[in-house]
Parts: C-alpha cells; structure tokens; sequence
C-alpha cells in the first residue's frame, strides 16, 4: 500500500479482493441456488482469491531465465544465427527441430532449455490450481 493510501486509511487492493471473495464464499453457501449461479460464483471467488495473493508479474524474471539458458549454449547449432528478442519462439523452434535427433547438440538443448519451461509452466499451474477446480464446481480452500 502506498504511503497516501495508508495514511488516508484506504485498503489495500489485496484487501478489496479477499473481502469480495469473503462476501461471495457466503452468498455460495446460501440455499436455492441454482448450478449456474453457483458455478459462477465458485469461479469468481477462485479468481479474486487468485488475484489477491499473487505476487509480482513474472515474465521479466523468467525472460531473463530463458535467455539466460539460451545464450549459455548460443553455439549450440539449434540456435545457429538466431537473436534472442523473442526467446519462447527461439526456443519453441530449436526443441521442434531437436524432436528425433539423439546428437550431443540435441541433447544439450533438452538438458538446458526444457527445465526452464518446465519450471515456468510448473509455476503457472500451481498458481492455476484453484482455478482448475473452480472450473469444476469446487471452491477453493480459503
């Protein structure tokens, strides 16, 4: 929170949406409604709940990851030639062309850049999960 926003007393954006979630966890729990309703607040909730807690927005640390990765076997001719402005791109064409070659090159681009795009999608679904069961009618722990 800001320091004119604490002094003005004013909650922080965390705080709006958890209270928001909270309100609706008890409109889910009311008698009559009918599954669309229901189904609808389940996601609502999972997503302000999401919102709420996540943290900083990961995508320079892990551009910086992958490029990092990328350059660490740049002469690696799966990547001969290739500016690393788009890394995903870059990353996503050399692994494709990499698909049924069992050379040392090969092999050292799976050894190195797939763990990083392991990582970020293990991260991604992680912080995906509630809205994984969400989506199946399941509210989120709180």
């Amino acid at each position: 929170m800001s320091q004119a926003a604490a002094a003005a007393g004013r909650p922080s954006d965390s705080a709006v949406l958890e209270s928001a979630a909270a309100t609706l966890r008890a409109l889910v729990s009311a008698e009559g409604l009918d599954a669309v309703t229901r189904t609808a607040l389940v996601q609502t909730i999972a997503l302000l709940e999401l919102v709420a807690r996540r943290g900083e927005d990961p995508s320079a640390r892990r551009r910086e990851q992958l490029v990092a990765a990328l350059e660490s076997i740049a002469a690696n001719p799966y990547l001969a030639g290739v500016m690393f402005d788009d890394p995903y791109g870059v990353a996503a064409r050399a692994l494709a062309q990499a698909i049924g070659h069992d050379d040392p090159h090969a092999e050292e681009l799976r050894d190195v850049v797939r763990p990083v795009l392991i990582d970020h999608l293990d991260d991604d679904l992680a912080a995906a999960g509630p809205l994984l069961d969400a989506f199946r009618g399941r509210l989120p722990d709180a």
